[in-house]
């Protein structure tokens, strides 16, 4: 009786295990649960938001930093979409991972009315796998991403808002 080929298994087994290991990346897909991550409220660094809080909700994460040009474009339809949706059960978190006085001074300076977030260890930004701004995720009421979008266009993200209201 021949033996199995225990080298070839094994590298069998690998090929198998990096093909589909590739065939994700590990970014969280639509249909998915939101991963929870923990973010410091901007104003007050003790009090934080938990996406899990926020169940229940339909919520819009977009993930900004102060010096992104399409992130600065698309906060003003952010915040006429949380006015327009906040009594059906809408809620903004912008998170940045920049520090607290940038991220302060630019809505000091910008008068924009948001919940601003910090994720200081860039924690929310790895579980997310954001790699570029604004990366924007709306998240329906049970805690299931219906929509991830890039380049802070507002249409499909109004429209996964009204889908998931």
């Amino acid at each position: 009786m021949k033996r199995p080929n225990r080298i070839g298994i094994w590298l069998t087994l690998a090929c198998v295990g990096v093909g589909v290991a590739g065939c994700s990346d590990g970014m969280p897909r639509e249909g998915a649960m939101a991963p929870d991550v923990a973010l410091e409220l901007l104003g007050d660094k003790t009090k934080e938001l938990q996406i899990s809080d926020l169940k229940g909700k339909v919520v819009i994460l977009d993930f900004w930093a102060t010096w992104c040009g399409p992130c600065r474009q698309a906060f003003p339809h952010l915040v006429e979409m949380q006015q327009k949706y906040r009594d059906q059960g809408l809620v903004v978190v912008a998170v940045s991972d920049e520090d607290r006085d940038t991220i302060s001074a630019f809505v000091k300076k910008t008068g924009f009315s948001l919940g601003f977030y910090r994720d200081p260890f860039r924690l929310a930004n790895q579980k997310y796998m954001v790699d570029g701004y604004p990366t924007t995720f709306v998240i329906d009421r049970s805690g299931r991403i219906t929509s991830f979008t890039q380049g802070g266009d507002p249409a499909p993200v109004e429209a996964a808002v009204k889908a998931a209201l």
